[in-house]
């Protein structure tokens, strides 16, 4: 539980740290189709940090591994989901939205992963 509340806090406060990089920093420099994108990497890296952190308050109330996972598979893509993003939107290298899809999908089953370990719960 506190391996991800530590996390999820880090992910969280780079997500705000990223966020305000982007308005005031790089926003200028960026096209407004960039810019748009890079801020919807802002916030899928605040969902997904905040999605670590209310798994970790769950992990006490949903025991077993189900939830575990649903934990490292939120952290996952909260690395690979905004991360590919902030790089396209950066760099413009289209390569790395191809990255995105597994990210998103770490998302999905992390979701799906803490439904399952609220289903099992007695």
């Amino acid at each position: 539980m506190k391996n991800y509340i530590v996390t999820g806090s880090i992910l969280a406060f780079l997500a705000v740290a990223l966020g305000a990089f982007g308005s005031h920093i790089i926003q200028d420099t960026l096209t407004e189709e960039r810019y748009s994108t890079y801020q919807i990497a802002v916030q899928y890296h605040l969902f997904g940090s905040l999605a670590v952190l209310i798994v970790a308050v769950f992990m006490d109330k949903l025991p077993g591994s189900t939830i575990l996972w649903a934990g490292r598979m939120l952290v996952v893509g909260t690395a690979i989901f905004p991360g590919s993003i902030y790089i396209l939107s950066l760099t413009d290298i289209g390569i790395f939205g191809a990255l995105a899809p597994i990210g998103g999908t770490s998302f999905l089953i992390g979701f799906l992963l803490v439904c399952i370990a609220a289903l099992k719960q007695k």
